[in-house]
């Protein structure tokens, strides 16, 4: 009888999939290739870090990348990973 229990209540976790979680961090990656400036749209956050550089220039906030409004801004060659902490508001 506990095994025949067991066994529905996870036959109906696994029918309901995970939902994800507004507030979680989520990864962007953002380049100038050519060396010019190149924006990514992120949306609204609180916060934002760069979590690995990709090429072979230095990504230096504020220099190389910076953030405008709804968007990461990089230039001169910077390429990297970002992680995008979204803005949750509350009603």
């Amino acid at each position: 009888m506990r095994h025949a229990l067991l066994a529905a209540v996870l036959a109906g976790v696994a029918a309901f999939p995970a939902i994800a979680d507004d507030r979680a961090p989520r990864s962007v990656t953002c380049e100038s290739e050519d060396g010019g400036s190149y924006s990514c749209r992120i949306g609204y956050y609180y916060r934002v870090e760069l979590v690995r550089e990709i090429g072979d220039r230095r990504c230096i906030k504020s220099r190389t990348w910076w953030l405008r409004e709804d968007r990461i801004v990089v230039t001169s060659g910077c390429r990297g990973e970002f992680e995008v902490f979204p803005w949750v508001g509350r009603n």
